[in-house]
């Protein structure tokens, strides 16, 4: 999000996982069962606040932003740069990422990122931006978010998928056909899954990460959230058997929560209802999600943020959920939002699927900053974070 053209519309938008290397190595290499749906009254601990600890902040690499994460199969994270040059790589619209290691927070890089060269090229300011990408069974899904026109512009018009089956080595289009052919069409008939619709929604897309390569999923499906891109305090949400992703006929739309902690779904993408309501936010680019399966505390976790316009502070919240399409219940606000100082206008916080402690209390968000007009902290943003638990009573 550099130098970037707005779309006027009504206003609505202890330690990481392991103690060290040789620990995450065995346990990435041991199966990791699922737990089961929950349902009835959580007997666990919730989360009543989160600690944001200053003193972990880095800012790491050249620039860019958005940085969607999930935990491959190979035991690394991928993350989808927008509008920069990440850690040495072209400046390009979308670049996508291996990230190797743990966090830092010393001032010292702990990951070593690595570009991935076979990548579609989108150089220079093309209006095509990474947003939704998950590992399930060694395969990598990566949604790609497409603008107006050819620089940044909000909302987006529909998107693409992408996948690939050599963890980033080689990527195709949902129709299997290269994903280096025709990359930077806008013909609606073309390369979209989803095109724009009446509310353009899941355009904007982040996936429910559980764990690694999906490994701790509780059922067959993959979850997607999405912001109505007109009215983003309108989350949506859908999913798909975990092996039929690029079937576009095999999606499901959320309806309404059930009494019984289920919740009912329909393939009339016209049917859909939103997931959750937030309150409406000024700026038609809010409420993109990251939402990270918490093991240890069998919860999951939610972080997104609220934006009033460009150039002011934005707002950072917290939900839980015990299960992956809710409900959800808000347990961490702050507005204004900064880290580092208070010129700092923070947006796009993720969280790490895999830098999450033993206890699930210790986890980290990467964030985006854009003060000083997308130049100064314009770049990785990391932060460990703790989560203040209070027994459900």
């Amino acid at each position: 999000m550099r130098q970037r053209m707005i779309v006027p519309l009504i206003a609505v938008a202890a330690g990481w996982m392991g103690a060290n290397q040789a620990s995450l190595s065995a346990r990435e290499s041991a199966p990791q069962k699922p737990p089961a749906r929950a349902t009835g009254k959580y007997t666990g601990k919730i989360p009543i606040g989160v600690i944001r600890h200053e003193e972990t902040l880095v800012r790491s690499g050249g620039t860019g932003d958005n940085w969607d994460l999930t935990w491959g199969a190979d035991g690394h994270q991928y993350t989808a740069l927008g509008d920069g040059t990440g850690w040495g790589g072209p400046s390009a619209s979308l670049t996508a990422w291996r990230i190797k290691g743990g966090p830092h927070h010393t001032g010292v890089n702990a990951f070593t990122p690595e570009l991935l060269h076979n990548f579609p090229p989108y150089l220079g300011s093309t209006g095509w931006f990474g947003h939704g990408i998950i590992s399930v069974d060694g395969t990598i899904y990566l949604f790609i978010s497409v603008g107006l026109h050819t620089v940044w512009s909000v909302p987006y018009q529909g998107a693409w998928v992408f996948y690939s089956r050599d963890n980033g080595t080689t990527w195709f289009r949902h129709d299997e056909v290269s994903a280096n052919v025709n990359p930077q069409s806008r013909e609606p008939n073309d390369n979209f899954f989803w095109h724009a619709d009446e509310d353009w929604t899941f355009s904007f897309n982040a996936f429910v990460q559980h764990g690694q390569d999906n490994r701790l999923a509780r059922d067959k499906y993959v979850y997607i959230y999405s912001p109505s891109s007109k009215q983003p305090h309108y989350l949506h949400l859908a999913r798909a058997p975990r092996d039929k992703i690029l079937k576009k006929s095999a999606w499901q739309y959320f309806v309404e929560h059930d009494s019984d902690g289920t919740a009912r779904w329909t393939s009339n993408f016209n049917e859909k209802k939103p997931a959750h309501t937030f309150r409406k936010a000024g700026h038609v680019y809010s409420y993109h999600p990251s939402v990270v399966y918490n093991k240890p505390l069998d919860l999951y976790i939610m972080t997104t943020y609220s934006m009033e316009a460009l150039h002011q502070p934005n707002a950072l919240y917290f939900l839980w959920s015990k299960n992956p399409w809710g409900p959800w219940t808000k347990f961490h606000e702050e507005n204004p939002w900064h880290a580092g100082g208070p010129r700092t206008l923070l947006y796009q916080p993720k969280l790490s699927p895999k830098w999450i402690s033993r206890d699930g209390t210790e986890m980290y968000l990467i964030f985006s900053d854009y003060m000083d007009k997308w130049t100064t902290n314009y770049k990785w943003n990391q932060q460990k974070i703790t989560l203040k638990l209070q027994n459900d009573m």
